[in-house]
């Protein structure tokens, strides 16, 4: 999404006709901010009023699903990456799947793969060793902290 010198977010359909107003909405399908004429314009478009349209504080201030991230694939970036090759490691569109990886045996959906790795050791592995660092670096702001007051007692 765009942004102005002021930090509001700018309407996209807008700002293809050279217009800045400020965004309100935005297009989970369309990928774009809209402001509120394009909102209740897309709203009432035939081939656009089925979109889900989601308020842009919602939207900033919130964790979306996988699939609202729309990351176009490296080999067709006209499409956008739907699957994960395990045997690969990488993420696919549905071109790749039939052309490079139609004899892998495990290619799924980017949202099981995901769910897989959450639950995976490795990740828990990683989790643990974060929250134990978080518990150094808060001793050892407590003991900074700490040694700044003996210091300001001490002059």
């Amino acid at each position: 999404m765009n942004e102005s010198k002021s930090g509001k977010k700018l309407c996209t359909a807008c700002a293809r006709e050279n217009e800045s107003e400020s965004a309100c909405s935005w297009c989970d399908n369309c990928s774009e901010s809209l402001c509120k004429a394009c909102d209740r314009a897309h709203r009432r478009n035939r081939f656009t009023s089925s979109h889900e349209l989601v308020k842009i504080e919602t939207y900033e201030n919130s964790e979306l699903p996988l699939h609202h991230a729309d990351i176009p694939c490296t080999e067709h970036p006209d499409k956008k990456v739907e699957a994960y090759c395990t045997d690969h490691s990488t993420v696919c569109c549905a071109t790749c799947v039939i052309l490079k990886h139609r004899k892998c045996e495990n290619v799924g959906s980017i949202e099981d793969a995901s769910e897989q790795k959450k639950k995976s050791l490795e990740v828990k592995d990683f989790t643990q060793d974060l929250q134990n660092l978080k518990k150094s670096l808060d001793a050892m702001v407590n003991n900074k902290a700490k040694n700044l007051q003996k210091i300001d007692k001490d002059i």
